[in-house]
């Protein structure tokens, strides 16, 4: 199958928004991005959650960070750790990211630039702070 970003799979409900689409593709992996969420009776503002899936396109398991680099989920958390200190803190407490948080098959993304980790809006900050993502160079992992 060679599908592109522009492939929208629209799952929209009544009251809920929901979509699927490629994220980025190579001869190895394949990486969906869904995305899902609405405005809810009385809120302030509409909320919507990401989640990625990337999956290995010659078996088609899906795919955590540990499967994609050869380290220990510590070795991982170390490497990552400073990209995030730049801006938030990586430690445990509440709007700090906490280790396990990076390990999460439904934050890892890729690009070809390198592996990404991505937040939803309230999980690190405020709504206005957006999706806030990291991408570590894939020279960092080796």
């Amino acid at each position: 199958v060679d599908l592109t970003e522009s492939d929208w799979v629209d799952l929209t409900g009544t009251d809920m928004e929901a979509y699927a689409y490629i994220d980025y593709t190579d001869e190895q992996y394949i990486v969906f991005r869904i995305s899902d969420g609405g405005y809810w009776s009385g809120a302030a503002h509409p909320n919507y959650y990401y989640t990625h899936y990337v999956f290995d396109r010659s078996t088609g398991e899906r795919l955590s960070i540990g499967d994609i680099v050869d380290k220990s989920d510590e070795e991982i958390c170390d490497i990552i750790a400073p990209y995030i200190d730049k801006d938030y803190t990586f430690k445990e407490g509440i709007w700090d990211i906490e280790p396990k948080m990076v390990l999460h098959p439904g934050r890892l993304f890729l690009t070809k630039e390198g592996i990404g980790i991505f937040f939803n809006r309230y999980e690190i900050d405020c709504y206005a702070a957006g999706e806030i993502e990291f991408v570590i160079p894939y020279e960092a992992f080796e």
